[in-house]
């Protein structure tokens, strides 16, 4: 089983993307002289079952992101979650923890991102997250009132440790509609299906229910995230919250003793072991 992070390292962004960009904080951090990695997921599947769809579609997302950087000079880093340190890649993970796919893998590729952005000695960590992805995820945070969640959603997130680097979403504010036709228009092969895991995602759910708004009532996702942005975003990020220790685990930041990585793995590992006991018994 592999999951793949792919990194194309120190990339100034060219100015021909940021045309399409409606955030002018995030534009003038982009903007300047910063070393920036761009982080982009790729696939993932299980190895008793290679000739499915999880196979093809990591496939096609290596093979895209390589042609990607060759084509732009660009250097390219690929993580296989299998082969760092915990040894664990999601669909283990997931089956373990007996969570969503999702679950593990946003918490998994958040920790490999920020480790391979404090190693190459970044200033800033951009993501391709756009404004259908935002308004799914304020809608999941509005619903279950995740405060701390709420806090933390905007365009450009300061560090908040010496071990984390600013963290920046560049189209925040662009449809998913927009980026597939600057892509169409700008020639970037890219891969149109959603990741065969995140089926029965509330995150999909929740842009469907999206969509069906915005069909009815045009503008209804950008207003939705820009007044959040102008009125509700500043409130919640006001609450006092204390400054992250250091994982006990991994070195990186945390907010208790281990980092939710370190927590993952660990429980991964306690789920893992009476199968092993018994083994060797």
């Amino acid at each position: 089983m592999m999951a793949r992070a792919y990194i194309p390292l120190k990339v100034k962004l060219a100015a021909a993307l940021l045309q399409i960009i409606d955030y002018h904080e995030a534009i003038r951090i982009l903007s300047t002289a910063e070393q920036c990695p761009c982080c982009y997921y790729g696939g993932f599947w299980g190895s008793d079952d290679e000739t499915s769809a999880r196979r093809v579609m990591d496939l096609l997302s290596h093979a895209k992101a390589v042609q990607f950087a060759a084509q732009r000079g660009l250097p390219l880093r690929v993580v296989a979650l299998e082969d760092e340190a915990a040894g664990l890649a999601v669909p283990a993970v997931a089956a373990a923890t007996r969570r969503p796919p999702c679950s593990a893998c946003g918490t998994m590729k958040r920790h490999y991102f920020d480790a391979a952005a404090l190693e190459g000695g970044f200033d800033v960590l951009v993501t391709g997250h756009n404004l259908d992805d935002e308004a799914a995820r304020l809608m999941g945070n509005v619903l279950r009132w995740q405060t701390d969640h709420l806090a933390r959603q905007r365009p450009v997130l300061p560090a908040t440790h010496p071990k984390f680097v600013r963290k920046v979403k560049p189209l925040y504010l662009t449809s998913e509609y927009e980026t597939a036709v600057y892509a169409f228009m700008r020639g970037i092969d890219y891969i149109v299906d959603e990741c065969p895991n995140a089926a029965g995602a509330s995150q999909l759910l929740y842009k469907d229910v999206l969509n069906r708004l915005e069909a009815a009532s045009p503008g209804t996702k950008l207003a939705f995230v820009k007044e959040f942005l102008r009125t509700a975003q500043p409130a919640f990020a006001r609450v006092e919250r204390d400054a992250p220790n250091q994982c006990e685990g991994c070195g990186m930041p945390a907010y208790g003793s281990l980092c939710a990585f370190c927590r993952l793995v660990r429980e991964v590992q306690a789920k893992a072991s009476p199968v092993v006991a018994g083994a060797r018994g």
